[in-house]
């Protein structure tokens, strides 16, 4: 059995190894820093593009958050003018009623006077002509009134500092004063609230609504009924009986007409209002938020 050994001089495995190493360390440096600058690279493009996307989440945020403001500003703006316009709206309704009761009726008052002297018994009045103006003062007299009634339902200077409830109470009383019918309110606002555009509202409205059913259902019984929950005013007009019947098309139409005059009146202060016929009768319900006017 042979063996052999070789001897080789150390200086030349360093030289070898070290040259090795270093031919190493070259190939790995220029491959990496290549690989390097391009995840750099890649990572320096997401960290703008993501900067970007956050200032355009910042400018959108920023216009959102400015439109959200426009948009409360003009609807406190629309809803002021909404309410300042029905106050208008019963203030213009007060200057006509006034200016009804200044002008016709102080005119046919005293075209009434005149023809009440002509008709008393005279030599020179022919009693043909004496029953002629006879019925023509009757027709002053109703025509005088008519607008009597109507000047003192737009002027209600009682309502200036009357309660709501006031305001529903003077309501049943003026209706019975007109109808000679008596009718019940039931309920009540619970507390001295005090809007007297907003009374003046309610008791044309309540006032209307009755007006109607005792047009339209004599024979039901009436009752207006108030309530105050979760800072909204509900106040219903009923009748109770048998379903209202209109005669003619032209109740039909004066009825829409009456319905959507109070619907526009309660949607002036930010309220709404439905009317349900039913088989046994009707009812009318308004419905209005209370703010911090009150």
């Amino acid at each position: 059995m042979l063996a052999g050994e070789i001897y080789e001089e150390s200086k030349v495995l360093e030289r070898q190894i070290a040259d090795t190493r270093h031919t190493s360390m070259v190939g790995v440096f220029l491959l990496s820093v290549p690989m390097l600058s391009l995840l750099y690279l890649v990572v320096r493009r997401g960290a703008r593009l993501i900067e970007q996307q956050r200032r355009t989440l910042r400018e959108s945020l920023r216009n959102a958050i400015e439109l959200s403001v426009d948009n409360n500003r003009l609807r406190l703006l629309a809803d002021n003018a909404r309410i300042e316009a029905g106050k208008l709206n019963e203030r213009i309704l007060d200057q006509i009623g006034a200016d009804l009761h200044d002008g016709p009726v102080q005119l046919l008052t005293l075209v009434k006077l005149r023809l009440s002297d002509l008709v008393t018994p005279r030599p020179d009045v022919s009693p043909t002509t004496r029953d002629a103006l006879t019925k023509i003062l009757d027709l002053v007299g109703n025509i005088l009134d008519e607008v009597r009634n109507l000047s003192a339902g737009l002027v209600l200077p009682e309502l200036e500092h009357a309660t709501i409830d006031e305001a529903l109470q003077l309501a049943t009383k003026r209706y019975l004063e007109i109808t000679g019918r008596d009718t019940s309110l039931i309920g009540s606002v619970g507390m001295e609230l005090r809007i007297p555009d907003l009374s003046i509202c309610l008791y044309r409205f309540v006032l209307e609504g009755l007006m109607n059913s005792y047009r339209h259902a004599n024979s039901n019984s009436h009752m207006v009924r108030c309530s105050f929950k979760r800072g909204r005013l509900f106040v219903a007009v009923v009748d109770i009986g048998e379903r209202p019947v209109l005669p003619s098309k032209r109740e039909v139409q004066r009825a829409r007409l009456g319905k959507v005059s109070q619907k526009r009146r309660i949607r002036s202060f930010g309220g709404r209002m439905r009317y349900f016929p039913r088989r046994n009768g009707s009812f009318a319900i308004a419905s209005l938020p209370i703010g911090n006017d009150d």
